[in-house]
């Protein structure tokens, strides 16, 4: 598939591999009741981030390229308030219009009304289906089916990523588990929630020139999307 520029804006034998396969289900269910309904254990750079103080949250992106067209999607995020680390991962961008859309000189309606036409919760759902996800990288065919993920130090403000070009050799992302539930916003009253979990084991580079590789990203993280546009 031709790459594309998108603005920042993956009998004995049985008995063996089904054994294997209950052992990697209990080692995560261990990993999920340690973390709760959302947070993350594992390993990012030098950071501690902790998982008392945590808040998660989601919201709404757009971009625009002049002879492609115009895109929204979905950027969930994870804050240690703690730490002052965040952890934001943007869904793959879906076109809503053929055209260039300067969106600052437009009202925020143009783009609440796209997402809720084209990336409805329920695309949401099916972006975050369990298995292997791609992520934005030398080896990314198309950037609209990737996930991007961007580290932020808010302390000492400094910021690791995941981008378009860059190496991505033996990492790995994956959905290994998606719930869905309803709770109570104060404003909307009832709302659908999907909380996702994810195993990640990529590389991150720093977020400014040169783009150097910082270090590894690993374990158990687990975000929430509220749908509450």
């Amino acid at each position: 598939m031709k790459k594309i520029t998108i603005l920042s804006i993956l009998v004995a034998m049985l008995s063996i591999c089904f054994s294997c396969e209950m052992d990697e289900i209990d080692d995560i269910e261990k990993k999920d009741t340690n973390l709760g309904q959302i947070g993350f254990k594992g390993s990012i750079l030098n950071a501690n981030f902790g998982n008392v103080n945590v808040v998660a949250n989601n919201e709404l992106s757009a971009s625009s390229i002049i002879d492609d067209g115009s895109y929204v999607s979905h950027t969930l995020s994870l804050r240690d308030n703690d730490s002052e680390i965040r952890i934001l991962l943007s869904l793959p961008p879906v076109k809503f219009n053929n055209d260039f859309i300067d969106f600052t000189k437009v009202e925020g309606t143009v783009t609440t009304n796209a997402v809720k036409t084209y990336y409805p919760i329920s695309l949401v759902k099916e972006k975050l289906a369990v298995g292997e996800k791609p992520i934005l990288s030398s080896d990314t065919e198309d950037p609209t089916e990737a996930f991007r993920i961007l580290v932020l130090d808010d302390q000492n403000i400094t910021s690791y990523t995941t981008e378009l070009g860059f190496d991505q050799t033996g990492s790995s992302f994956r959905v290994i588990d998606l719930q869905e539930d309803i709770e109570n916003d104060a404003d909307l009253g009832s709302i659908k929630t999907l909380i996702a979990t994810f195993e990640v084991n990529i590389k991150l580079y720093k977020n400014d020139m040169p783009f150097e590789y910082a270090g590894d990203f690993t374990g158990i993280l687990k975000m929430k999307f509220k749908d509450n546009i």
